[in-house]
């Protein structure tokens, strides 16, 4: 009986890790709406000026630098704008 508590187990972890479709973080993305708008540009400018939270701060440092400040917030800009 505690195999089979076990074998369940590892299927129901296996299926977890394969069936659930996980989303890959999107870059500008502060928001989570899995979409990069000028309102990520809002809430990036807010955060960087005000100090403002944001749902998904990982996805705010748009040059990988480990900061999250006005660099990032022209890098969004500039992706927003069709430059990047």
């Amino acid at each position: 009986m505690k195999n089979i508590i076990i074998l369940a187990f590892v299927l129901l972890l296996f299926c977890i890790i394969v069936c659930v479709d996980i989303p890959k973080p999107v870059k500008g993305d502060v928001n989570c709406d899995r979409r990069v708008t000028i309102t990520d540009l809002v809430i990036l400018h807010r955060h960087v000026e005000l100090g403002d939270k944001m749902k998904c701060p990982g996805n705010a440092d748009m040059n990988r630098d480990g900061v999250i400040d006005v660099l990032d917030l022209v890098k969004l800009q500039r992706h927003l704008a069709g430059l990047e």
